[in-house]
């Protein structure tokens, strides 16, 4: 802060230091002050956390009920993918087949030597011609052909001949040609694919991509094969790990949230603060709405499903709990935090997959484990719910401190001129009576030499 400079020469004092140590008093009220804001912002970050820490278990609960993971799906598979790639294209007759690949499907491709001509020529390929001016090099001719996808044909010079193939495969891929810079010296006639399946009849295709042969399955064929490929099609199942996966991630998104609410509601404050880092602490020690919604996720991951039969109509059923008995004393499971028993689940799925989907919600019309997180967590995170409210009133409280903030030191500012300027006034009136002092002591002492 910019003030009067202030010496101290004629009273003797550290008028300077005098200012500062009496403004680092007035302003021991703004550490008060500092130390809330940080409290209340440390307050609005932890809602922020929970928010996001219920949202994160909320989609993890509707993924349980999402009737997308239930959806039965098949697999293909092919034992030798170098040599046939399988897709599933729909649904497909589970069981295998043989592939024998006989032969790959090619294209027509003709060899000319080409001559550069001495006046514009036309070359033509098939349906299209191309424009050769005189004196065009190969490469040339090889980048107008390229340049034009409708021919169907594509050109590559090949140590100094031009090799036209044309761009689909199959026996019927033959093109015509003509031009007086052209002369041909080879053409080799496209090929279909052979293949057998099952060691049946040869059979043909124009590409190497097959879709008809085995329904619901598109084969591609990349080599001959030495020996039959099996293609392999699964019965349609429903993904079970797909399933165990998501009860693994709601579990994981459990825990984590009542981490951080045993974590925020069990920190203590500390009542007389020395930084910011010990101010920020206890924000919501013993919050009784953290507490609530603490005592409500642990009810409704230990309660039953109402409607549903006892075999499975809790989380417990699907091998989901707070862990064991055991002799000693378990901090997690006293916390409430879940295991989840990939083992006793997939038994449970294996005897009871209509069960399981029931429980967690996955079935129109009935209610479970998923619909239950999802309704419980709503009022807590959706817009103006019970979070944001509280986020928006640390909000107020931080915008409240930071006024008083700036009053504080304005106030201070003003002090701080004013002392410094009753302490420059001081100094100046020393100054003036110690100059008169000296004047009338000079006077003394001329009275004294003149009458002597």
């Amino acid at each position: 802060m910019a003030g009067i400079a202030l010496s101290g020469l004629t009273s003797g004092l550290d008028t300077n230091s005098m200012v500062t140590q009496l403004m680092a008093i007035e302003k021991q009220g703004r550490n008060r002050l500092v130390y809330q804001q940080v409290n209340a912002q440390a307050r609005a970050d932890a809602l922020s956390s929970v928010t996001t820490k219920l949202n994160t278990l909320k989609y993890a609960a509707n993924d349980l009920k999402s009737n997308a993971f239930w959806t039965p799906t098949q697999t293909v598979a092919s034992t030798d993918t170098a040599k046939v790639g399988v897709t599933r294209t729909g649904g497909a007759g589970a069981g295998a087949t043989t592939v024998d690949v006989l032969s790959l499907a090619s294209s027509s491709q003709r060899t000319f030597t080409y001559t550069p001509p001495v006046a514009d020529d036309t070359v033509t390929f098939g349906a299209v011609s191309f424009n050769v001016k005189a004196g065009a090099s190969l490469d040339d001719v090889v980048s107008t052909i390229n340049g034009t996808s409708e021919a169907g044909v594509i050109a590559v010079n090949a140590g100094g001949k031009l090799v036209v193939s044309s761009t689909t495969t199959g026996a019927s891929s033959a093109f015509t040609w003509s031009g007086g810079a052209l002369a041909q010296d080879s053409a080799k006639a496209g090929a279909d694919a052979q293949y057998k399946l099952d060691g049946g009849a040869i059979q043909t295709s124009a590409t190497n991509t097959v879709k008809d042969a085995i329904p619901g399955v598109e084969m591609v064929f990349k080599g001959v094969t030495g020996s039959a490929v099996s293609v392999t099609v699964t019965a349609p199942t429903v993904d079970k790990q797909a399933i165990s996966d998501k009860l693994k991630g709601f579990v994981t998104a459990y825990n984590d949230l009542i981490d951080t609410l045993k974590t925020l509601t069990g920190e203590k404050k500390v009542n007389s603060p020395t930084s910011s880092a010990e101010a920020a602490k206890g924000s919501l020690y013993g919050d009784s709405g953290l507490q609530s919604l603490y005592s409500r996720l642990r009810s409704a991951v230990s309660d039953a499903v109402s409607g549903l039969p006892a075999s499975a109509n809790d989380l417990a059923d699907l091998g989901i709990s707070t862990g064991k008995a055991q002799a000693a004393i378990n901090a997690d499971s006293v916390a409430g935090k879940l295991t989840f028993d990939e083992t006793a689940f997939a038994a449970k799925f294996s005897n009871d997959p209509v069960g399981v989907r029931k429980l967690l919600g996955a079935v129109t019309g009935t209610s479970g484990i998923g619909q239950r997180f999802s309704d419980l967590i709503t009022p807590y995170t959706q817009v103006n719910g019970i979070l944001a409210g509280r986020k928006e009133m640390a909000g107020t409280e931080l915008r409240t401190i930071q006024k008083s903030l700036d009053t504080f030191d304005a106030r201070m500012s003003a002090k701080q001129t004013r002392l410094e300027a009753q302490f420059a006034a001081m100094e100046s009136a020393l100054n003036r009576q110690n100059s008169a002092g000296t004047a009338l002591t000079n006077q003394l002492n001329s009275l004294n030499s003149s009458s002597s």
